[in-house]
């Protein structure tokens, strides 16, 4: 009983920790696409200005 319920518990807190590690790990990639996006709009408008 106890090794089932400790099965349990150790399924959900495995399932937690991946979920909240692929959630920061999603958001990590989106802010640096956002800074690669960001960076590639810059360059345009100073090559344009240079142009």
């Amino acid at each position: 009983m106890y090794a089932v319920v400790a099965f349990f518990l150790r399924s959900i807190v495995a399932g937690y920790a991946a979920m909240t590690l692929g959630w920061g790990l999603s958001v990590a990639v989106f802010c640096y696409a956002l800074l690669v996006v960001k960076l590639v709009i810059l360059v345009r408008v100073k090559c344009n200005f240079l142009v």
